[in-house]
C-alpha cells in the first residue's frame, strides 16, 4: 500500500509540474538559472538568497538546454517536485519508526491534496526542496537514537545545515526537534543532549556558511544576514497585540484555504487524541503546530503562507490516527474537492498572459504611462509601467506620474488590479488569502478621485483583469 500510495504521490507531482513562472520570486528564479555564474546569481538576488536551490537550477537547465537546446520552465518545478516526494518518504519512515506503519500509510493521502503543498510541490518555488532537507534531518536524527548509530547524526547535521543555508528562516520550525525527542522511550536527557548538539553545529555551520557566500557580494555580510531574521515582516519586530490578532487571522485563513477546512476539524480531533491519552501523538503534532503559528507573520510576496508548508505533514499525520475509517475517507473526500478548486485553476492560460493580452489590446503604446499593480511587476516587466506599492515614495512618485503624463498629453492607463491595490490580488491563479478587503480602502482610490476612468479592455471571464484609461473630467 505504501509502494502505491508513494507512486501516485510523485505522479500527482510529476505530470503537472507548471510550465511557468507563477508566482512572485519564481521568473528571478527562472531568470538566474540561465545564469553561468552562481555568484552574479546570488548577488542579484533578492534580500532573502537561496545557494542550494539556485545551485540545483542553475545545473538542472543548463543540463537539459545541452540536452534539448533551450531552458525550460518546468525544469525548475521538477526539483520542487522531487524535493516532495523525498519529503513524503521522510516523513512517512518517520512516523513508522515512531509510531505504527499504518498511521504512516494513511498520512499518505491527504498529503497528496493539501492545495498548497500541491503548489508548493509543482511550481518553481524553493520551500519544498528546504522542507525535504528537514524532515530528512529529522528522520536521521530519530533513527540514530533508536538504532544506536551515531553516524545517522552526521547525516541530519548535513541536511540541517544545507536547508539552513538554503533558507535561514528554517530554523523556526527546528521545535520540532524537540517534540521528536521528548517522545523517544528512553534516555530523553542524553537525546536531547545530542539533539541540542546537533542542531547548534547545524546552525553554526550554517551562519558560517552563509557569511562566506555573502562576503564575495557585500561587505558586511555578518548584517545582511542578521537582517534576515527580520526580513519584511519579520519575527524580531512588531509583536503588539493588533500584530497578534493578524497573526492568528491569518494562521486560521492558511489552514482554511491552503489546507482546507477539514484541518479545523483535525485540530478539534487532537483533543479526542489527549482524551485516548495518547499524548506522543499530541507532543509529536504540537512540536510542528506551535511554530506554525509563527509562520502567520512573515509577509511573503507570492503564494502567501510558503513558510507554513509544513504544517500539512503534522495535520496528515492527525488524519492517520483517526480510527473511524468512514470518517477518514470521508475528509480524505472533502480535502480533495477543495483541492480541485486550485488544481483546475491552475490548468488554464496564466492570468499574467491574459492581463498582457488586453494590455495590448486597451491599446497601450511605449509613449503611454502604465500603471500596474506589485503584484504584477514580476510577470509584466513593461518598461513604461510603474507598479504601485504601499510605502510612501512609492505613491508619490505614481502620484506625480500620473499627473504630468496627463498635463503633456500623454494617454495613462491602469490595470484594474493595480486600482484594487493591496486588496483583491491575484497570487498566482488564485486570489491571495488576505487580499480580500475592501477596494474602497486602495491606495490609487484617492489619486484617482477627479479623475475619469474609460474601460478600455475587459475580460468577460474575469473584471478583475480590465484595463481603463485614466483621464481628467
Amino acid at each position: 500500500m505504501y509502494l502505491w500510495l508513494s507512486f501516485l504521490f510523485v505522479l500527482s507531482r510529476l505530470f503537472f509540474l507548471s510550465d511557468y513562472p507563477h508566482f512572485y520570486d519564481s521568473p528571478e528564479y527562472y531568470r538566474e538559472s540561465l545564469s553561468a555564474s552562481l555568484t552574479r546569481s546570488l548577488a542579484a538576488s533578492h534580500e532573502v538568497v537561496h545557494p542550494l536551490y539556485l545551485f540545483l537550477c542553475q545545473g538542472i537547465q543548463h543540463a537539459l538546454i545541452l540536452l534539448t537546446g533551450q531552458p525550460h520552465y518546468w525544469a525548475l518545478s521538477l526539483i520542487s517536485a522531487l524535493a516532495g516526494g523525498l519529503s513524503l518518504i521522510a516523513f512517512y519512515f518517520l512516523v513508522r519508526s515512531l509510531f505504527d506503519k499504518k498511521v504512516a500509510v494513511l498520512s499518505i493521502l491527504p498529503l497528496m491534496f493539501f492545495p498548497h503543498l500541491w503548489l508548493l510541490q509543482t511550481n518553481i518555488l524553493h520551500e519544498s526542496l528546504d522542507f525535504s532537507l528537514f524532515l530528512l534531518g529529522l528522520l536521521f536524527l530519530s533513527l540514530s537514537f533508536k538504532k544506536h548509530r551515531p553516524f545517522l547524526i552526521f547525516l541530519s547535521v548535513i541536511c540541517w545545515t544545507l536547508g539552513l543555508i538554503d533558507n535561514f528562516g528554517l530554523l523556526i520550525w527546528f521545535q520540532a526537534v524537540l517534540g521528536t525527542v521528548f517522545i523517544q522511550k528512553n534516555n530523553r536527557i542524553k537525546n536531547l543532549l545530542v539533539a541540542g548538539l546537533a542542531t547548534i553545529l547545524s546552525i553554526s555551520l550554517a551562519f558560517y556558511s552563509l557569511v562566506l557566500i555573502f562576503s564575495s557580494f557585500t561587505e558586511k555580510p555578518v548584517n545582511h544576514l542578521l537582517s534576515l531574521l527580520s526580513y519584511g515582516n519579520g519575527f524580531l519586530s512588531g509583536w503588539s497585540l493588533l500584530n497578534l490578532l493578524r497573526l492568528f487571522r491569518n494562521d486560521f485563513l492558511i489552514l482554511w484555504y491552503g489546507y482546507t477546512p477539514v484541518s479545523l476539524f483535525l485540530l478539534a480531533a487532537l483533543y479526542f487524541l489527549y482524551r485516548r491519552k495518547n499524548y506522543r501523538a499530541v507532543v509529536f503534532f504540537l512540536g510542528f503546530f506551535l511554530p506554525f503559528l509563527l509562520t502567520g507573520k512573515m509577509w511573503y510576496g507570492g503564494l502567501f503562507s510558503r513558510y507554513s508548508g509544513l504544517v500539512a505533514f503534522p495535520l496528515a499525520f492527525i488524519l492517520g490516527n483517526l480510527r473511524q475509517r468512514k470518517i477518514y475517507l470521508f475528509l480524505v473526500a472533502v480535502i480533495f474537492i477543495f483541492f480541485l478548486k486550485t488544481f483546475l485553476a491552475y490548468q488554464g492560460e496564466p492570468l499574467p498572459e491574459r492581463q498582457k493580452a488586453l494590455i495590448y489590446q486597451s491599446g497601450v503604446t511605449e509613449d503611454d504611462l502604465l500603471i500596474l499593480s506589485d503584484y504584477q511587476r514580476p510577470q509584466l516587466p513593461f518598461a513604461n509601467a510603474l507598479f504601485v506599492n504601499t510605502d510612501e515614495e512609492s505613491k508619490k512618485v505614481i502620484g506625480e506620474s500620473i499627473e504630468q503624463a496627463l498635463k503633456a498629453g500623454k494617454k495613462v492607463y491602469v490595470s484594474q488590479q493595480a486600482l484594487n491595490f493591496p486588496y483583491w490580488q491575484y497570487d498566482g491563479q488564485e486570489i491571495h488569502i488576505i487580499s480580500r478587503g475592501s477596494k474602497e480602502k486602495a491606495v490609487l482610490a484617492k489619486m484617482l478621485e477627479g479623475k475619469k476612468l474609460t474601460l478600455k479592455a475587459e475580460d468577460k471571464r474575469d473584471s478583475l483583469l480590465s484595463v481603463y484609461e485614466v483621464s481628467n473630467r
